[in-house]
């Protein structure tokens, strides 16, 4: 057996990019048994029947990042159309994607939001129309997950929703947004689609939305998104 101390022995610390490796390991493996115990105390599954016995977890993340967004808004009446649940509003403020400051180390927003949607039952999306596509914050921050292990929108059942000034309700801008997810396999509905059109005219003073048949059909969505968490 050779002494520690024999000038033979080369011990040396693991270099900066191997430990930080090996935290993102660490975290991930803890990430997975948290949500793994978590999944087992909400869920019980009876007679082959899955029964959730405890709030769903609801993400909503919001394409504009203005204070007085109807996109942010119409999440708002999603969530109370949805009913009892734990929603948070996700944070899309991050910095443009760049490989040379993804090199320095994943942005701290970006591993929060990567472990919101790890967490989410269920997700709803709501984006403007910026020239016909998706906004720009909102496909940056897609960017950004893109590079983060697990990949956290796999089978995630997900609404996606839009407001906007013009006369389509932000069609595009969906249609755009479903092709940009195609990569990450989540369940998107397929219907129904709410698209608000004249956004400026359709909340009121408090955000609300004034027209009750919109408010039914975003009500319908939320039940189909609900049926799409019980699915497992």
């Amino acid at each position: 057996m050779i002494p520690r101390t024999d000038p033979r022995v080369n011990i040396q610390a693991p270099n900066a990019a191997f430990a930080a490796k090996l935290s993102t390991t660490y975290r991930e493996f803890l990430d997975c048994m948290l949500r793994c115990l978590a999944d087992t105390l909400r869920v019980l599954h009876i007679n082959g029947e899955r029964h959730v016995t405890q709030k769903l977890n609801l993400l909503g993340i919001s394409g504009s990042l203005r204070a007085a967004s109807y996109n942010t808004y119409l999440l708002h009446e999603a969530a109370r159309c949805f009913g009892d649940c734990t929603f948070e509003m996700a944070n899309i403020r991050l910095p443009l994607f760049d490989e040379d400051l993804e090199a320095e180390g994943i942005p701290a927003d970006v591993i929060t939001l990567h472990s919101q949607i790890l967490a989410a039952d269920a997700i709803i999306i709501a984006t403007p129309e910026y020239n016909k596509n998706l906004s720009g914050s909102l496909k940056n921050a897609l960017d950004w997950l893109s590079r983060v292990k697990p990949q956290p929108w796999a089978g995630k059942p997900v609404a996606i929703m839009s407001a906007a000034a013009g006369g389509t309700g932000g069609v595009r801008a969906q249609y755009s947004l479903r092709h940009c997810m195609t990569t990450f396999n989540p369940r998107i509905l397929q219907a129904p689609e709410i698209m608000i059109a004249g956004a400026g005219k359709a909340f009121d003073d408090d955000g609300r939305l004034v027209d009750a048949r919109t408010v039914s059909f975003l009500a319908t969505q939320m039940d189909a998104l609900k049926a799409e968490v019980a699915r497992g």
